[in-house]
């Protein structure tokens, strides 16, 4: 029988094993799904060379994994290059775009986020806009990335940017969009963003605001993911959005905030039109986009589910 402490030593290897994501024991304490109350870093240490040791799970070279799981060792490991570079990618194209009105923070997730990015990852954006304004962020970030090159559509997916995830400074708690209350992809997920821009602390916000993770990952409270030097607006990117920031305030910003709506539904059928129907994945609400191309989190959900229900048993 396993102690409670093992069984949340499984449930987070197993889940790391859906994302081909050893662990060290430093990492397996941090995302440490529902530990004993108190537990310690030596405490986890102890335990996973016990289990090692009994060949319950597997080690090689400081990271931990379950047994039949030795290729995503040699994943990680090759993933630390394009990882880093993909976040310098991320970078230049961030820069491009700080300067849009009412964006309030850009963030990287996914791979590149998470240090497990393979050549062919593209690089997934998370982008905070002003409350009320997310139309109107989407559309000119969309159009400067597509203009650059760097946005990621049909099959040019390789070092291009995702737009995958908007939310604003309204809505930033995801408690109302999880698979399950104890969805444990938006709690990692949230927990691995890396922050680009965010001269407001959104970033910070936006974990403050998700205080249900606690319940699952209590040991997920350390400093956030800085890409430094943390990106800041030119002087001339400040002045340029503070006057579009100015001139679309109000009741005309919200008509502006309308047509863009408008515009990027028309553009996009039937991943953004209005409706009962969308592709899985996609999810549209007040001050929430989401529009991935398959509904990831809950297939990752069932996943984890399937694989750890029997674990209280063992």
């Amino acid at each position: 029988m396993l102690s409670p402490l093992e069984q949340s030593i499984f449930k987070t290897l197993h889940y790391f094993a859906l994302r081909e994501m050893p662990l060290t024991p430093e990492e397996v304490f941090y995302y440490l799904w529902q530990p004993p109350k108190d537990t310690t870093l030596g405490v986890v240490e102890d335990s996973l060379e016990r289990l090692a040791a009994a060949g319950q799970l597997s080690h090689k070279n400081g990271f931990y994994f379950l047994n039949g799981r030795e290729a995503d060792f040699d994943r990680r490991r090759r993933a630390v290059v394009p990882s880093d570079q993909k976040l310098k990618r991320a970078r230049s194209a961030a820069r491009w775009i700080a300067a849009v009105p009412f964006i309030r923070a850009i963030l990287v997730g996914n791979s590149v986020a998470a240090g497990t990015a393979s050549d062919d990852s593209d690089i997934d954006f998370v982008i905070i806009a002003e409350g009320g304004r997310i139309w109107i962020v989407r559309f000119f970030t969309n159009l400067i990335l597509r203009l650059l090159g760097r946005r990621r559509f049909g099959d040019k997916v390789k070092n291009r940017i995702c737009l995958s995830f908007f939310v604003d400074t309204k809505h930033l708690n995801l408690a109302p969009w999880r698979v399950a209350s104890d969805d444990p992809h938006a709690a990692y997920w949230l927990h691995q963003l890396t922050s680009l821009y965010d001269p407001f602390g959104y970033h910070e916000r936006f974990v403050d605001m998700n205080t249900w993770t606690k319940q699952y990952i209590p040991n997920c409270q350390t400093e956030l993911e800085i890409a430094t030097p943390p990106l800041k607006n030119t002087s001339f990117g400040r002045r340029w959005k503070e006057m579009w920031e100015k001139m679309w305030q109000g009741s005309y910003g919200d008509m502006i905030e309308n047509q863009m709506r408008g515009v990027q539904e028309a553009l996009n059928w039937p991943l953004l039109k209005s409706g009962d129907t969308k592709p899985e994945g996609v999810l549209i609400a007040p001050g929430f986009l989401r529009l991935y191309g398959s509904d990831l989190p809950r297939q990752l959900w069932n996943e984890w589910k399937a694989a750890t229900q029997t674990i209280n048993q063992k």
